[in-house]
């Protein structure tokens, strides 16, 4: 998975040149993928929160594979869920942040001062779940 178009009430879950379209909120599908890898969502944010002096935009590790970070807070109307393990590159747009995945890219109205901070914390949660396994 590149990521996660959140156009309430719609999902688009982008993977390469695949491209899925849902009804069904981030949440709820986010629920239900945290209890396919096994664990609650909430009780992970609960322990991202007890380790890490993050608030918002928290990151979500499933798998070595999937690790998906928000780029604006969960509860946005429109919002996109990145996997951090797709990211072939970001840089500065003009005032927004350009992703780059391997097939295509993606514009993001936020800052790339402020996407480069929530990919440290990205990066914060990944090498301590490298350090704990």
């Amino acid at each position: 998975m590149d990521y996660i178009l959140v156009d309430y009430p719609f999902l688009t879950i982008k993977d390469g040149k695949r491209e899925i379209k849902i009804e069904e909120s981030i949440i709820s599908y986010l629920k239900k993928r945290a209890t396919e890898h096994l664990f609650s969502l909430d009780g992970y944010f609960q322990a991202v929160k007890k380790v890490f002096p993050f608030k918002s935009c928290l990151p979500i590790y499933f798998s070595n594979r999937l690790l998906l970070f928000p780029v604006f807070g969960f509860r946005r109307e429109k919002n996109y869920l990145v996997n951090y393990f797709a990211i072939r590159g970001v840089e500065d747009s003009f005032g927004k942040t350009k992703i780059y995945f391997e097939n295509e890219y993606i514009i993001v109205d936020k800052g790339i001062k402020e996407v480069k901070i929530i990919i440290q914390k990205t990066e914060a949660i990944l090498e301590y779940i490298k350090k704990v396994k």
